[in-house]
C-alpha cells in the first residue's frame, strides 16, 4: 500500500475507558463498518429487485464492559457483545416485500459473518519496510493471554490505588 494516500483514522476511547474521548475507538469503527456494509447491500438489492426505497438508515451498536475492556475482571466480555443492528426504510413498499431484502442482506454480510464465526486472523509484522514476521492470532491464544493481562491490571491497578492512598495522607 503506498502510505501517502491511505487514510488516516484517528483512535481513541471514552473517558471512562481513560481514553481523551477525541475519536471513535475501535469498537466504534467496527460498527460503522457493519452499518455500512448492510446499507450498501440494501441499496444494491433494492435496485436489482426493482424495489423503490426512498431512504435507507442503518444504525449499529454494541456494548463492552469496562472491567472487561480493561481486564479488570477476567470473567468479563472482553469482546464486543449484544450488537443490535437498526435498519430504518422510507418507502411505499409493502413490508412484507422489505423484510426478505433486509433478511436475505443480513444472510449476506460479510462482516456479520466474520464476527459470528471464530476464526484465527493473520498478522505479519513489518520493519521499516520489510516484513519481519508471521502468525496467526486465534481464540485459544487470546485465551490463553487473558489472565496475565489480568494480572498486570490487577498490579497497576495496585499501584494506582497506593499512590492515591499515599497521596491522601501526604494532604
Amino acid at each position: 500500500t503506498d502510505e501517502t494516500s491511505s487514510p488516516i483514522f484517528g483512535i481513541d476511547q471514552p473517558k471512562q475507558y481513560l481514553g481523551l474521548d477525541k475519536a471513535p475507538n475501535p469498537q466504534e469503527y467496527l460498527l460503522s463498518a457493519i452499518a455500512a456494509e448492510l446499507t450498501q447491500r440494501l441499496s444494491a438489492a433494492a435496485i436489482r429487485d426493482s424495489v423503490d426505497v426512498d431512504a435507507i438508515d442503518v444504525r449499529c451498536a454494541g456494548s463492552i464492559d469496562l472491567q472487561g475492556i480493561t481486564y479488570i475482571n477476567p470473567e468479563a466480555p472482553v469482546k464486543l457483545h449484544d450488537i443490535a443492528v437498526d435498519v430504518h426504510l422510507a418507502s411505499a413498499t409493502p413490508l412484507s416485500q422489505l423484510e426478505p431484502l433486509v433478511r436475505e442482506c443480513c444472510t449476506q454480510s460479510v462482516l456479520q459473518a466474520t464476527i459470528c464465526q471464530a476464526g484465527s486472523i493473520q498478522v505479519t509484522v513489518e520493519h521499516n519496510g520489510q516484513p519481519v514476521g508471521q502468525f496467526r492470532s486465534d481464540r485459544a491464544q487470546v485465551d490463553e493471554y487473558l489472565p496475565v493481562i489480568a494480572r498486570l491490571a490487577e498490579q497497576v491497578a495496585a499501584a494506582w490505588q497506593a499512590g492515591l492512598d499515599q497521596a491522601r495522607a501526604s494532604a
